[in-house]
């Protein structure tokens, strides 16, 4: 998510609608740090290796296992994670997944304050003192921290407002209908003749 993007539409949304609450929704903030693991990997593969990810570096092949939440890991799924961080080479990948995956535990707790907890835990940690080598943190850990308002806004439950003049809402809309009718299971197969 660019920066000027996202603070512009915050504006405008403001603007447009003063009763507005902004959120970043979780969606948006776990990708912001699945983005700081990927740039990680792909750094620390370049940086080590010599040359962006091929089929067979194991940093290129684990890429979709690190950004897996670990509580759906089977064993083998396991292994391979531990092989990969056997390697000292990728202990900058190690620690930007685990900042990654406390982000995915703070919205996965059922009781939100929990979660929050979590996150503003997570916030500050990240805000200062990353050392310099883990740019990628730096940069999440600054987003998260000019941003957490809104984050920490997602993790306090849903708002309702009561308006007072409701003669201005519409009326929910009646569905749709299909122009095209959606075909019987029996509709579906048809005999094909043998062509000589």
């Amino acid at each position: 998510m660019e920066t000027h993007q996202a603070q512009a539409f915050k504006t405008a949304t403001t603007e447009g609608l003063p009763g507005a609450v902004v959120v970043m929704d979780p969606f948006h903030v776990v990708h912001l740090g699945g983005y700081a693991l990927d740039q990680c990997r792909r750094r620390v593969q370049q940086d080590f290796h010599g040359h962006r990810g091929c089929e067979d570096d194991p940093l290129y092949r684990a890429r979709r296992l690190l950004r897996t939440s670990a509580d759906l890991f089977t064993e083998k799924q396991q292994d391979r994670l531990k092989a990969l961080f056997a390697v000292d080479t990728h202990v900058e990948v190690e620690v930007t997944w685990s900042i990654y995956q406390r982000m995915i535990a703070a919205y996965r707790y059922a009781d939100r304050r929990q979660g929050r907890a979590l996150m503003v835990k997570l916030i500050n940690s990240i805000s200062s003192g990353v050392p310099k080598l883990l740019t990628e943190i730096i940069t999440l850990g600054r987003t998260l921290k000019n941003q957490s308002v809104d984050v920490l806004d997602s993790l306090d439950g849903p708002r309702h407002i009561q308006r007072t003049d409701r003669d201005d809402q519409r009326l929910p809309r009646a569905p749709t209908r299909l122009s095209i009718p959606i075909p019987k299971p029996h509709q579906l197969h048809r005999q094909i003749t043998a062509q000589h």
